[in-house]
């Protein structure tokens, strides 16, 4: 009987780049990401947004993205012109995939049981 391994690994192509994830180290990166985003907007739940308040959420938006795909990362990827959805559309493209990941693998556990 012979162990052929499988890629765990996520590949992402985004912007003509391709990235590699591991997608439990990712995972493990979650409450970090998490309390990122949540800092950008604490104590302005009922404020409307202005520039400054959408400038620290597209701030903490790209340095999730750097936590998930490496640091200076975002720099890369976005340009001055790209807008907060934009930042936002590649972290939800990120996480959506690595999520999958996982279920396949926690699904493919399950099956073994």
């Amino acid at each position: 009987m012979k162990f052929e391994p499988k890629n765990n690994h996520v590949e992402l192509e985004i912007k003509d780049n391709i990235f590699i994830i591991d997608p439990m180290a990712a995972q493990a990166k979650a409450e970090e990401i998490q309390e990122l985003l949540k800092s950008s907007i604490a104590g302005k739940e009922n404020t409307l947004v202005n520039d400054a308040i959408l400038k620290d959420m597209t701030s903490s938006a790209k340095k999730c993205i750097d936590l998930l795909l490496g640091k200076g990362t975002s720099d890369k990827l976005f340009t001055e012109k790209d807008s907060y959805y934009d930042v936002m559309d590649v972290y939800f493209f990120i996480t959506e995939n690595v999520n999958k990941k996982c279920a396949e693998k926690n699904a493919e556990y399950k099956d073994k049981k």
